[in-house]
């Protein structure tokens, strides 16, 4: 598993996370410090690095720029500095200003728009559109010396993921549209394309296999279900469903999941189950998950382990703790090899970090492309 969420550095010293505030008047985000111990940081990536400016503009355009203004740099309803995914939902969520109305924009495209906003409150970019130099030209002009000649066997952390920001946070020498474009190429030569780069949407989209809002079989009730629960055989017709986002304490749950008697002896762990219809697996060419979870999990395709988040190496049970109160959304390689012809068995659970903890979240969202 190829871990796609890389962090990148702040863009300037000074660089402030958000918090929410109300604006008076209306709708608005404001710039607030958020204390270190937020356990909210990691959120949408935990801040600009994730996402892609040039997608995060046109989603600004058309949902934000009418309260926002047209540049999120120069506006006056505190659009600021380090403007987070995680920030611009909870503002959603809470409907602050009528900001409800965006509902259904994805995590993804949060993690895009604040990208667009980090980018340009930090005076980058002008347009969040590609450049018209290529990136492979742009990649051996700016990056070949370091990181050698080819991305997919180069050096130095190219990895898979590397997105414009992280190349803005690391390099001063490139423009935002510049980023945009190496990004784009790294990204097609680790997909084993020939790519150039050019940063234009991909000639075929991607498929989702399984949406944000998915129904999944789920437990709830602390009690553990037995060894082989996340194997295809075992039987979880008797298990509850709800659509996704599972969990309870946040209040945007589509399902509320229980948590037993005792307020400060709560349940640790959750278990989830969804099975997914393949014809022909040799059509999936790639699988791309994106795991939201607070605050530990491990994920399984037809019984084996392809992930583990926040916990603990060795033997888990159903007793054990994450490692640390951590709310995040990890993108991540699913191995297509494990894939059958028929039921596909897509199996979660998620762990607390304490037994008195607030809240709990799951929700899952698995791509391919179009072949």
């Amino acid at each position: 598993m190829r871990n796609v969420g890389m962090r990148a550095a702040r863009l300037g010293a000074a660089s402030t996370l958000v918090a929410l505030a109300l604006v008076s008047g209306g709708c608005g985000m404001a710039v607030e410090g958020e204390g270190e111990g937020s356990d909210r940081e990691e959120f949408g990536g935990g801040g600009f690095q994730t996402g892609s400016a040039t997608l995060g503009k046109a989603d600004y355009d058309r949902c934000c720029a009418a309260c926002h203004g047209a540049d999120p740099g120069a506006n006056a309803l505190g659009v600021g500095d380090g403007g987070r995914a995680g920030a611009i939902g909870e503002a959603i969520r809470r409907d602050v200003g009528g900001m409800g109305s965006l509902s259904f924009l994805t995590t993804a495209q949060l993690d895009d728009i604040a990208a667009y906003i980090g980018l340009r409150a930090a005076g980058l970019g002008t347009s969040g559109t590609s450049t018209s130099t290529p990136g492979d030209a742009l990649y051996a002009d700016r990056c070949a010396g370091c990181h050698g000649a080819d991305p997919a066997t180069g050096r130095n952390r190219i990895a898979l993921g590397t997105s414009a920001a992280a190349i803005l946070g690391m390099h001063n020498f490139v423009s935002a549209q510049e980023a945009e474009a190496i990004a784009a190429y790294i990204a097609e030569r680790l997909a084993g394309g020939a790519g150039t780069g050019t940063g234009a949407p991909p000639a075929q989209p991607a498929l989702t296999l399984i949406p944000w809002d998915a129904e999944w079989a789920y437990l709830d009730d602390g009690v553990y279900p037995g060894a082989n629960w996340a194997q295809p055989v075992y039987d979880a017709a008797a298990w509850p469903r709800g659509p996704a986002e599972l969990g309870y304490g946040d209040g945007d749950e589509a399902t509320v999941l229980g948590y037993g008697p005792d307020a400060g002896n709560k349940y640790i762990t959750y278990y989830f189950r969804l099975v997914l219809p393949l014809a022909d697996p040799a059509a999936v060419p790639v699988l791309t998950g994106r795991l939201k979870y607070d605050d530990g999990a491990l994920l399984y395709l037809n019984g084996q382990e392809v992930g583990r988040f926040n916990m603990p190496q060795g033997t888990i049970g159903p007793d054990t703790l994450a490692l640390s109160s951590h709310e995040a959304t990890d993108a991540f390689d699913v191995p297509v090899g494990l894939l059958r012809a028929g039921a596909n068995l897509f199996a979660v659970e998620v762990h607390q970090n304490i037994a008195n903890s607030f809240d709990i979240s799951f929700a899952f969202n698995l791509d391919t492309v179009a072949p």
